[in-house]
């Protein structure tokens, strides 16, 4: 069996101690699915805690001398190499029994997105003097400086060797050639900041006392995977090496055209910087900061006023008289700097006339050379008739040569030529082969020729059935128009005989202008409208708990389509009414599903060609859809008893914007298309017998299912604010909210500001337990098996239906910790993990769907985890446990097929 090749991160570890065999440090191994490190023994055993180490060996490739490859190659650098685990591990202290061995056969230089070196300091140093002071050199190529809070870098640097007789290493920092791999592109005079809190999983230490490099313990700390530090947020703050700041100034000087530096000069500068509109790409209040600086306004005014001296000097050099003239002036203002300019003028004086005496060199031995020349052309001239003679007797002897030469190769081919033919006259025989080939060939050709003939000829034939058949439809269009022309005729007599006005519409509906609506301003509003809700329903005998209240309002404002389930009389359909016509007082249409509807012409209706208009199906949908646009409330449609016909055949037109549904458009015909805006929602009640018709997976992945019967029984909610409230108070809720509907845009934009993971919202535990929750259940619904074995079919819950679920969360957690904040008298206790029950119910178990004793076994575990998370959570699960094992027993009883869509 092969030994299994592992690709370890290490450092050198005792290189010298022999020639030929030695050890590494073992750092990082490489996972080789995802190409990413993990610290050695963190994810895969790879050896003992004191023994994290590789013992190498030579191999043909580096000789015996180990310790100069090595040394050579990877000195104070981390490098990757390939290992294998030794199977005849010993006691022996011998290379032969060690657990893991290298050969150097693979290995690879580390780079900075893998690995970079972590230094510990207390603050970044001096710009100025951007120098540590370390026990030993660092191992990556870039390296980060980090402090109790913060991490900077990426960090190039440069070692010095010790020159004071001190033992610590000299290290000054650089900025960083590439920092590509962060993601992340750094602008001048700058540095990144990184929060170390996010850099947790990527940061590892690690402590070897017993591991010593040049007599010092192995003692270092390194990120790893610096590709991860995409995802981080991270900040770039003021941090300017020498050479860019004074580069910077140089800038600032052009551009400003200011004619000198000094101390006082500062302030004037950066007025003028204020003033000016041209854009740096560096920021200038940090350099003007600096430059005020007492202690560091001499190195920068020395290396910037060279800048200024080169500057002014080139420009005296120019042939441009005004600008001459103004180089002239800054001159006479600066003695210094005039002296300078004068020296500098004659050093390119003095380097003109010795480039002018140089050329002149050059061209004396041109002159010469072309003398010599001249002389050598003309003695060739006298000399060449003697040369031509004599050549022209050498050519014709080599002709002859040649010729003689060639007659004996000739001869020679000759005679191969003669042996070849005694050798392979058998082969010749191939030519009456070949002769019938050309004739098979031939006679191809001509049934080819015929082909094409043929072809053509049915082409011609093709043509002429098109043209025909095109005359045909010709003839059909005119007498469909005649036809046409007919019908209209007879509609207008019965038109005239009838009296009948198409103008007239049978359904007319009620829109209100935005300024008439009652609008939502804050989370307190919301609370408020939940009591208001709750006092309406209860007028009419409708005892609703505060809890599920915010549950049924937040899933019609969150879902295209919410779905009210439960056996008939249960009041699915009176609950919808009240809701819409005596809490929201919504834009409401009740349409009565009829059983056969096939498709959207039975909910809206169809384009009669014959007319040119769009008939109404008598549902009103197609006058309800009209006016949307003109009514910003909550415009809800009811779909009673939607499942006596396949609910997602009539409502297509709709199931393919449920997803992104505000302010989508339903196109009617091809020329007719309406908006939706923002207050379209759908309720639709269903039964569950055997009367109706199965909802598909795909619109219950787009629904919440709200179980009416099963809640009515086992609302364990606060009711109790009913009862303690005064009659005034509730007279003061009537007042703010009975006389108009409520403003859908208000809504939306508080619910947007409803986060429960925020930090001031109080309800952080209660979110992160709930939402947990939830994906511990989406773990238990696709595992394979358990300790019982196979648990039959998987349930998925799509990334649609996670999404849902979180927002749902976000909401609902955050209005009822603000109820419960600041209408504590409304609540007898806080029953906040309610939301996780209803969400369960609503959510998870209307997708619960199989068949077999393995996908009981698979419900079971999942009742036995509610049951478990319902005790912990103070009996906080009642809905979500009591449907489940309702769905099992039933189950049981139907030959173990589970349907929750068919619970009795």
């Amino acid at each position: 069996m092969d030994q299994e090749q592992r690709n370890i991160v290490c450092t050198n570890y005792r290189a010298n101690a022999d020639s030929t065999t030695g050890r590494a440090i073992a750092l990082y191994e490489r996972e080789p699915e995802t190409g990413k490190l993990a610290r050695i023994n963190k994810d895969r055993f790879f050896c003992d805690e004191d023994d994290c180490q590789v013992y190498v060996m030579a191999n043909h490739r580096t000789g015996n001398d180990y310790s100069n490859f090595l040394e050579q190659k990877y000195s104070n650098r981390l490098y990757q190499l390939q290992c294998v685990e030794n199977k005849n591990v010993g006691e022996e202290a011998r290379l032969d029994f060690a657990k893991n061995k290298s050969n150097l056969f693979n290995t690879e230089s580390i780079e900075p997105k893998d690995v970079c070196e972590v230094i510990e300091v207390t603050e970044l140093p001096n710009p100025f003097e951007p120098v540590l002071f370390l026990e030993s050199s660092p191992l990556t190529r870039h390296i980060f400086l980090r402090d109790e809070q913060y991490s900077y870098g990426p960090f190039e640097y440069e070692t010095i060797d010790d020159l004071d007789g001190d033992s610590k290493l000299k290290v000054i920092l650089k900025k960083p050639t590439d920092t590509k791999y962060l993601g992340k592109i750094l602008t001048k005079l700058s540095v990144f900041r990184f929060n170390n809190s996010d850099l947790d999983e990527n940061f590892e230490h690690f402590d070897y006392e017993s591991k010593l490099i040049n007599g010092i313990p192995f003692n270092k700390s390194f990120y790893h995977n610096l590709n991860d530090f995409r995802l981080f947020e991270t900040s770039q703050i003021n941090y300017g090496f020498v050479d860019e700041i004074e580069k910077a100034i140089s800038t600032i000087i052009k551009e400003t055209n200011t004619k000198g530096i000094s101390p006082n000069q500062v302030a004037l500068l950066a007025t003028r910087l204020k003033n000016k509109k041209t854009k740096f790409n560096f920021d200038t209040d940090y350099v003007i900061s600096l430059m005020h600086q007492d202690k560091s306004f001499e190195k920068i005014l020395r290396s910037s006023k060279e800048e200024l001296n080169s500057l002014i000097v080139s420009n005296i050099l120019l042939s441009n008289e005004s600008n001459r003239a103004q180089i002239l002036k800054l001159l006479k203002e600066d003695e210094d700097l005039l002296t300078e300019a004068k020296e500098q003028i004659k050093e390119e004086k003095l380097e003109l006339d010795n480039d002018i005496i140089e050329l002149k060199r050059k061209q004396n031995l041109a002159n010469q050379e072309l003398q010599e020349t001249n002389g050598k052309i003309e003695k060739a001239k006298k000399e060449q008739k003697e040369v031509s003679e004599a050549a022209e007797r050498k050519a014709i002897n080599e002709l002859k040569n040649q010729k003689t030469s060639l007659n004996e190769e000739i001869d020679i081919l000759e005679s191969r030529k003669k042996k070849i033919d005694e050798k392979y006259q058998d082969l010749f025989e191939l030519d009456s082969v070949k002769q019938e080939l050309e004739t098979v060939t031939s006679n191809l050709a001509d049934a080819r020729s015929e082909y094409d003939s043929k072809v053509i000829e049915l082409m011609k034939k093709n043509n002429e059935i098109s043209t025909k058949e095109e005359e045909i439809r010709e003839l059909q269009r005119k007498e469909a128009d005649e036809y046409k022309k007919g019908l209209l005729n007879v509609k207008s007599s019965i038109d005239v005989l009838t009296q009948f006005s198409e103008d007239v519409e049978c359904i007319k509906f009620e829109t209100k202008k935005s300024s008439e609506l009652t609008r939502i301003e804050s989370k307190n509003d919301i609370c408020d409208f939940v009591k208001y809700s709750q006092i309406v329903l209860s007028d009419y005998d409708r005892q609703l708990s505060i809890e599920f209240l915010i549950n049924i309002l937040v899933c019609l404002d969150q879902s295209f389509i919410t779905i009210f389930s439960g056996l008939p009389g249960t009041g699915k359909t009176s609950l919808a009414t009240l809701l819409n016509e005596k809490v929201l007082k919504s834009r409401f249409n009740k349409v009565q599903v009829g059983r056969g509807w096939t498709s959207e012409r039975d909910l809206l209706g169809y384009f009669n060609p014959i007319t040119n208009k769009y008939v109404s199906s008598g549902t009103g949908m197609y006058e309800y859809l009209e006016t949307i646009a003109e009514d910003n409330r909550f415009n809800v449609v009811l779909l009673d008893e939607a499942n006596l016909s396949p609910l997602e055949h009539y409502w297509s037109k709709f199931m393919g914007i449920s997803d992104d549904f505000q302010g989508a458009e339903v196109k009617l015909s091809s020329n007719k298309a309406v908006s939706v805006g923002n207050g379209l929602r759908f309720i639709a009640t269903i039964n569950n017998d055997m009367t109706t018709e199965p909802l598909s997976p795909r619109l219950l992945d787009r629904s919440p299912c709200i179980r009416l019967d099963v809640f009515s029984e086992k609302d364990s909610g606060n009711l109790v604010g009913l009862d303690l409230i005064s009659e005034s108070d509730k007279d003061e809720l009537r007042s703010k909210f009975q006389k108009a509907g409520l403003c859908i845009d208000s809504i939306e934009q508080v619910i947007m500001s409803c986060n429960s993971s925020s930090k001031d919202s109080g309800c952080d535990d209660i979110f992160e337990k709930s939402w947990d929750t939830i994906q511990d259940i989406q773990k238990r619904l696709v595992e394979d098996n358990n300790s019982e074995g196979s648990l039959g079919p998987k349930i998925y819950l799509s990334p649609r239906r996670m999404l849902a679920i979180r927002k749902y969360f976000e909401i609902t957690i955050s209005i009822y910790s603000e109820f419960s904040i600041n209408n504590s008298d409304w609540i007898e206790s806080a029953k906040p993990y309610l939301f996780l029950d209803y969400a369960i119910s609503e959510f998870v178990l209307p997708l619960i769907t199989g068949h077999g004793k393995a996908f009981k076994k698979r419900l079971i575990a999942l009742l036995e985890d509610l049951q478990v998370i319902h005790k912990g959570l103070d009996n906080s699960l009642t809905l979500s446990v009591g449907l489940l094992e309702t769905l099992i027993g039933q189950g049981e009883e139907d030959l173990e097929t589970y349907d929750y869509m068919s619970l009795r």
